[in-house]
């Protein structure tokens, strides 16, 4: 992480998954930040035509879609039960994505007018360099039958797939001791509102 604060600080928002940083980052954004969603931006990078061609060349053709798209899907098939294979699909999409990153950062800070919070929202922000990005780190953290009855609903997922997705990442007591602030979604969105209008208020003063 920056050591040295800049007026428009980039904030890094870690968390167990279904944990709330998406919600986090929009109430953020409301009060004057803008988002950089990293799931966004590596949907784009997998469409470059460069991404493709080194994947396919690495997992074969078929990790693509009757388009020549990667499938997402089958990609996910292929990596998630072999860490050899799930580096070597990072090795080839986090560089270009820390890129862009860097790139809308820069931009933003350069933007006459704006002094808010760059919000960084990106599930694997320490598990990967993208934390030197960022000023502060903020953890969201929710009790895990929340997360689990969130996921169940929005992604149809049961405690097992839940489980499996979060053994590639780092461990929230690790992302818990990381972070600089720690926002409590265990209650109603209005308390959760007020927790992170006190946080923005203190990054901006």
């Amino acid at each position: 992480m920056n050591t040295r604060r800049h007026p428009q600080p980039v904030v890094g928002l870690v968390g167990g998954i279904g944990s709330g940083k998406s919600l986090v980052a929009s109430m953020l954004a409301e009060m004057g930040g803008r988002i950089i969603d990293a799931d966004a931006v590596g949907h784009a990078v997998l469409k470059r035509p460069e991404i493709i061609a080194a994947l396919t060349e690495r997992f074969g053709p078929g990790i693509l879609d009757a388009a020549g798209q990667v499938d997402r899907r089958r990609m996910a098939g292929v990596v998630f039960e072999d860490p050899q294979a799930l580096a070597a699909l990072n090795a080839v999409v986090h560089p270009p994505m820390k890129q862009e990153f860097t790139a809308r950062i820069a931009a933003w800070r350069a933007e006459a007018g704006f002094d808010g919070l760059i919000i960084l929202d990106a599930a694997v922000l320490l598990d990967t360099d993208w934390h030197e990005l960022c000023d502060v780190v903020v953890f969201v953290d929710a009790p895990a039958e929340q997360r689990l009855a969130r996921v169940a609903g929005s992604r149809g997922w049961s405690a097992a797939e839940l489980a499996r997705r979060e053994k590639n990442q780092k461990s929230l007591d690790f992302k818990r001791s990381r972070a600089h602030h720690v926002v409590r979604n265990n209650s109603s969105e209005s308390r959760l509102r007020q927790q992170v209008r006190l946080l923005y208020q203190s990054l901006v003063a």
